[in-house]
């Protein structure tokens, strides 16, 4: 639980976004962290009938600010232009 409670001091989630398909499920995360760099993580999941949920990949990025960010490769995949249209609103 202390843990926990560091990192939340240290971080500060900016975006989250989820896409379901019938069998798929994809989560996109977005952390800004204390020192201003960003953490981004996306996790693809195989979801069966029953609902049960099994993690097929997890990717993480780290970029050093927000103009890295933004010229970032993974932002060219669907949940990172959700993500860039977020922030041109703010």
């Amino acid at each position: 639980m202390i843990t926990t409670n560091v990192l939340n001091a240290l971080s500060e989630t900016v975006f989250i976004n989820t896409q379901r398909k019938s069998t798929k499920k994809f989560d996109f995360t977005v952390t800004r962290n204390n020192d201003g760099s960003y953490l981004v993580s996306q996790q693809a999941y195989r979801v069966y009938p029953s609902g049960h949920e099994v993690i097929k990949s997890s990717k993480t990025w780290v970029a050093e600010n927000i103009q890295m960010l933004r010229k970032s490769a993974f932002m060219n995949n669907r949940q990172g232009r959700i993500f860039l249209k977020s922030i041109a609103i703010h």
